[in-house]
């Protein structure tokens, strides 16, 4: 990576912080790695994984959340809606509204997720053409 003078100068002033062994295993986290092709055709950035890896295929990834084989999944892997479960309301209580008041929800990703899901759950050719193009094009995630 070449910097220019302004850049090294910024550098410099940036110390190199170590800590022990055990800290750094204990915090160690895996990765959701996008395809290389993902930066360039502004695919969302990789996510620290928390919980289970994404379920394969994945038919659409969002910002914080992911339409998978499984259903809808938040993308560090802390936060699965299974399949059968998309569709799920009692009255106005969506999905959608219960997930409304919690701080952590990107609520414009998880309206989308849930839309791309409830489509692609509904209609089997949508999610075979999905999981075929996966399959000729590699892990496109």
């Amino acid at each position: 990576m070449n910097f220019t003078g302004k850049d090294e100068e910024a550098m410099a002033g940036i110390k190199s912080i170590s800590f022990g062994d055990a800290a750094s295993a204990a915090t160690q986290t895996r990765r959701q790695e996008p395809h290389p092709l993902a930066q360039v055709r502004g695919w969302p950035a990789a996510v620290a994984v928390r919980g289970e890896e994404l379920t394969r295929p994945i038919y659409w990834l969002g910002r914080q959340w992911a339409v998978t084989a499984y259903g809808v999944e938040a993308r560090d892997g802390t936060y699965p809606i299974e399949r059968a479960r998309v569709d799920e309301a009692t009255g106005n209580y969506t999905w959608e509204r219960h997930l409304w008041g919690k701080v952590w929800v990107d609520q414009r990703d998880f309206a989308a997720a849930m839309r791309i899901a409830r489509w692609v759950f509904a209609d089997k050719k949508a999610e075979h053409a999905l999981a075929r193009l996966g399959e000729l094009q590699g892990d496109l995630f």
